[in-house]
């Protein structure tokens, strides 16, 4: 599914720059070569790494422990 329309960024290619380390909306834009022009899909790209740095960071100890 494309993100970005105006770069024709698909959600795949974000998945995969964030695959190889993107950190952040900018680091996926240098990795696909692009810049964004309208921005309405920064707020979506910023879902998206979010979300993946969630799924790497590992679980937070139990306060019991």
């Amino acid at each position: 599914m494309y993100v970005c329309i105006c770069n024709a960024i698909t959600d795949r290619q974000i998945g995969h720059a964030i695959d190889q380390g993107c950190g952040s909306v900018s680091d996926v834009f240098r990795r696909v070569g692009e810049k964004p022009n309208c921005g309405k899909c920064v707020p979506d790209l910023c879902r998206m790494v979010r979300s993946a740095r969630r799924r790497a960071m590992p679980p937070l100890a139990d306060a019991a422990d």
